[in-house]
């Protein structure tokens, strides 16, 4: 993997210290093994390159084509490198990815992105027409930002070059708006908007098109399109075809050279991706390096279904994996808050995961430290291969009057959770039905779930207009239809997160996050599979639960309650060091920035009570209160 970066003018030249106002930010952030730049005509281009792969090592980015005039740069991973070789019949299996993709421009253009897969951002000028693409991956895995100034357009991976360039850029007033508007943990509202204005990033699988005098933006991929390799008609086949499709994507996830490494817990997800790649290391005698968080401080005892300490489970997945190298982390019990400034300067944006940030930066810490180049998770998998709680599945089939495939779901549910069917039938039938009218008579709700917002930014704040103009759709708690949920699936402002996310970190370490689960392929599969199978007969969580029996201890796999609860002693580290972040929490209020957005005597009050304590506010009214402190520390950068 690599950053890219670049700038160009259509008339007037480069300046000549282009080359060390946009490399010395990677430089002071980024574990980055080789750095290369060129000048074309008007046209500067840089690369970091990370040696993830063995192919990588001989990589040179970027790349001038003198007889054609132009010049490439990309930051990538190819998954389907055998596949491009043979088409492109080149002869040289060892050629770097970037190489691929540079002959893959020549044969096919900028329609050669149709033909790629893998985690890629492209940037190419093209000096005859005067022209530059900017091109994301299919889930926008690898973030990319550009901003027009004038004649010239700048890009890079991170903001911060363009800042460097650009140091009076203002605050784009709409983006802090939306981070403190948007529901919970929701980071974002309009996908492609940044902290700065004018300064953008590239949304999913989009070819932007950047002319003198004009920018135009194409999608070249969707998940509704026909998923055309899959024939199958049957649950043993839908089942045998996940488990395949799911090792691939786990294959193409772990090509390095170096160690692999996984943010392991107990749950589906993970487990589920973490089985299958140590048994794809087991014949090369590798490896793989697991990584789990623990609390440090004391939290509750686990239960039947609510897991508090994963250590146990973890341990009896290995059992059965024993290339897997456990390693239980607690991040010395620091607590989350005091870990904000390095996220802020690691991500470049206002976040709200501030309570998973520092566990996983420790992870990926550890990870480096190892050896590992690559690290995996199952973060996405909630949205696909763990998706199938019982009642949008049994939603789908009642709304479709599959009464009897219906009937028979409820009653193998009602066995396997050993509570009498009869019962349960008519009773849940009545939830159904009530469901049913409830739809009927249901309006989106726009309304705004932060408490702490000032009067003025709710008289400013356009909340359906900005919700709309992001196509971000305020879903109803209700269960939904096969319809509602492809309709989630392919909101993607939370995958060109999760990009931004991964990349910066990533660099940060010198390593590359990677999520079999967010494959696109993946995620093409989910959307067209028949809503059923999600929760084939009563089976909640189906193409795990139904298909991954030999891989997962049965007591986890069969336990259809079991919860398991990450950080769970995240506040109690905060009320513990209440009493030294109280006073930075409060600095931070009273700034006149924050003033505009928050209703800073509401909160001032609030935490001045003398029985106020981090323990005693549930989760979400906790990622409110310290969003505001977040975007106060970020505006006073």
């Amino acid at each position: 993997m690599s950053a890219i970066w670049g700038t160009i003018s259509f008339s007037h030249e480069i300046p000549t210290n282009i080359d060390s106002i946009m490399k010395t930010p990677y430089q002071q952030k980024c574990k980055i093994d080789t750095y290369h730049s060129e000048q074309y005509q008007n046209c500067y281009m840089g690369c970091g390159i990370q040696h993830i792969t063995k192919e990588s090592v001989h990589e040179r980015l970027p790349i001038v084509d003198h007889d054609k005039h132009f010049i490439l740069t990309t930051d990538c991973i190819i998954d389907n490198r055998t596949e491009l070789i043979q088409t492109l019949s080149i002869s040289d299996t060892s050629m770097p990815d970037g190489d691929l993709i540079y002959c893959a421009y020549q044969k096919w253009g900028i329609d050669c992105v149709k033909h790629l897969r893998g985690l890629f951002s492209i940037a190419i000028w093209e000096e005859q027409t005067k022209t530059l693409y900017l091109v994301s991956d299919h889930v926008s895995s690898r973030c990319l930002y550009y901003y027009r100034h004038e004649d010239t357009v700048t890009f890079s991976t991170l903001l911060t070059p363009i800042l460097a360039l650009y140091p009076e850029l203002p605050l784009n007033e709409w983006y802090c708006m939306d981070y403190l508007a948007a529901p919970t943990l929701i980071p974002t509202v309009v996908v492609h908007e940044t902290p700065y204005q004018n300064v953008y990033k590239l949304p999913h699988a989009t070819i932007l098109t950047i002319t003198e005098n004009n920018i135009q933006q194409s999608t070249y991929w969707s998940p509704a399109e026909p998923l055309a390799d899959c024939d199958c008609k049957t649950a043993n086949e839908y089942g045998s075809y996940f488990r395949k499709l799911l090792t691939d994507c786990v294959s193409d996830a772990i090509r390095t050279n170096g160690e692999i490494g996984i943010a392991l817990s107990s749950g589906l997800d993970s487990s589920s991706v973490g089985t299958i790649a140590a048994d794809l290391l087991q014949p090369n005698t590798k490896n793989l390096f697991a990584y789990t968080y623990v609390p440090f401080e004391e939290v509750k005892e686990n239960t039947a279904h609510q897991i508090y300490n994963e250590t146990k489970d973890v341990e009896s997945i290995i059992a059965m994996h024993p290339n897997i190298l456990p390693h239980f982390l607690c991040n010395e019990g620091k607590n989350a808050i005091e870990s904000i400034p390095d996220g802020l300067n690691t991500l470049e944006i206002p976040y709200k995961a501030f309570v998973n940030y520092p566990n996983l930066d420790e992870i990926y810490a550890h990870a480096a430290k190892a050896g590992c180049r690559i690290v995996l998770s199952g973060q996405f998998g909630n949205s696909t291969i763990s998706y199938g709680n019982m009642d949008p599945i049994f939603y789908d089939l009642y709304h479709k009057k599959h009464y009897l495939k219906l009937l028979k779901s409820m009653n193998n549910l009602a066995v396997h959770m050993k509570i009498p069917r009869r019962k349960f039938l008519l009773s849940y039938l009545r939830y159904l039905h009530k469901i049913s009218l409830e739809w009927k008579h249901y309006k989106t709700d726009y309304k705004l779930y932060n408490s702490f917002l000032s009067d003025d930014f709710i008289k400013r704040y356009p909340l359906q207009e900005r919700f709309d103009m992001g196509q971000m759709h305020i879903f109803s708690d209700l269960p939904n239809t096969q319809s509602g949920y492809q309709e989630q699936l392919i909101c993607f402002s939370g995958c060109t997160y999760m990009g931004e996310w991964e990349t910066k970190i990533g660099l940060k370490h010198g390593i590359v996050l990677r999520d079999p689960t967010k494959d696109s392929r993946m995620i093409r599969f989910c959307y067209h599979l028949p809503y059923e199978f999600f929760a084939y007969k009563g089976t909640t969580k189906w193409l795990i639960r139904g298909n991954m029996k030999d891989m997962i201890p049965q007591h986890i796999i069969n336990n259809w309650n079991r919860h398991g609860i990450q950080n769970d002693d995240w506040n109690i580290r905060i009320a513990r060091d209440w009493d030294t972040l109280k006073p930075l929490y409060i600095k931070a209020l009273k700034s006149d920035a924050i003033r505009r957005y928050i209703d800073s005597e509401q909160v001032l009050s609030l935490i001045n009570e003398k029985e106020f304590s981090p323990l005693t506010h549930d989760m979400n009214s906790s990622v409110y209160l310290f969003s505001a402190y977040i975007l106060a520390l970020f505006m006073q950068k």
